[in-house]
């Protein structure tokens, strides 16, 4: 009798340890992720040393939102990557710790997966390298990466969910940063007019595809220098030339993510740039080629945020510009003496193309949102 007590006392205790609920979800391996690239978008080069799984995402998502990466745990990525905005700020220039300004306007977060090189000085080569450094900027964050891997640490929910998504629940600054690298990769915006053109769903007015062909256009025989010498559109359309710096229509970025070029904003950078990055001084002066797609969503524009409207934009690249120093010799500093030259028919073409990149529906996806509402 007492053998079969002792049977059973061990049965308990072994279907106890066998069924503890925490030991049952957390033995489970992750979820692999199914990355879809959109149509007519090229594959991207996904990290094969952090694979996407759903738990991965999941907890690169509560992290983006959590401030607790923060000095005082009042900001979190989200502060300065608003979904509102297309992931960017309306602001001129994010608040961080303290209340502290930062000195370039914030870029939005999307399509990340086939940029390899980040911010706005290209200072950061892989998205898991870029994280670190708001963490860490004293204008943002203002925290130690071992500090805030710290409090992950010692937080009530943290190890559990590194636990179901990297299989330890030792936290460390690697699983960190390519946890906040897979929910970054995931965030796609593919839904625009210009997307469901291109796919054959949708067509464009006469309007949108005159801006289209002004868009990719080369800039008018620079020799004549009187406009009303030009025979008027639409026979004869001034090219805004956009697409040396932002791709033509066979490009659904909408950005040569490897350029940097100064862009005539001043005769005499206030922004050192790109230089001390490459330390090359012929990047002085010069910034990574935004995307244009989302643009109605990301004002103020530029690097400094200087201009409130894509109006004010048109107007910096129509107006003759100052031969600052290593200033872009393509349509830039072709442009530099007369400007662009566009009548008001192929601005407002121009424009109405431009409204084409706009993707209303992305960023209000539920996958995207903070998870803590």
């Amino acid at each position: 009798m007492k053998r079969f007590g002792w049977i059973f006392l061990l049965l308990v205790i072994g279907y106890a340890c066998v069924h503890d609920p925490n030991d049952i979800d957390h033995s489970l391996p992750p979820t692999a992720y199914v990355f879809l690239t959109p149509p007519g978008f090229p594959q991207p080069n996904l990290p094969l040393d952090n694979p996407l799984t759903v738990e991965g995402i999941q907890l690169g998502r509560r992290l983006f939102y959590d401030p607790i990466l923060s000095q005082d745990s009042s900001v979190a990525c989200a502060s300065c990557h608003l979904p509102q905005f297309s992931f960017a700020d309306s602001s001129r220039f994010s608040k961080g710790v303290g209340n502290q300004l930062g000195k370039r306007q914030s870029m939005p977060l999307f399509n990340l997966a086939w940029q390899t090189q980040y911010f706005w000085d290209g200072r950061a080569s892989s998205l898991r390298n870029q994280i670190h450094f708001p963490i860490t900027d004293p204008y943002e964050m203002n925290e130690h990466v071992s500090i805030a891997v710290a409090k992950l640490q010692n937080s009530q929910h943290y190890p559990k969910l590194f636990q179901k998504a990297f299989g330890t629940k030792q936290i460390t600054d690697s699983l960190l940063f390519k946890a906040v690298e897979q929910f970054l990769l995931t965030i796609i915006s593919a839904d625009s007019k210009y997307d469901r053109w291109r796919n054959g769903q949708d067509s464009f007015t006469a309007q949108e595809m005159y801006g289209l062909q002004v868009f990719e256009k080369e800039l008018y025989n620079t020799s004549i220098t009187d406009p009303r010498l030009i025979p008027a559109p639409p026979a004869t359309l001034v090219g805004a030339d956009c697409f040396h710096c932002h791709g033509n229509r066979n490009n659904p970025l909408f950005s040569n993510n490897f350029g940097y070029q100064n862009n005539g904003l001043d005769a005499i950078p206030l922004d050192s740039g790109r230089a001390p990055i490459s330390r090359n001084p012929n990047d002085y002066g010069k910034f990574k080629i935004p995307t244009l797609r989302n643009w109605a969503y990301t004002a103020p524009y530029m690097h400094d945020g200087r201009f409130k409207t894509i109006d004010e934009v048109l107007d910096h690249y129509e107006k003759p510009n100052a031969l600052s120093p290593n200033l872009d010799p393509g349509s830039i500093q072709k442009s530099a003496t007369y400007g662009l030259r566009m009548r008001v028919f192929e601005r407002n073409a121009l424009k109405a193309f431009l409204l084409t990149l706009n993707d209303s529906v992305y960023f209000k996806k539920s996958e995207y949102q903070n998870p803590y509402k």
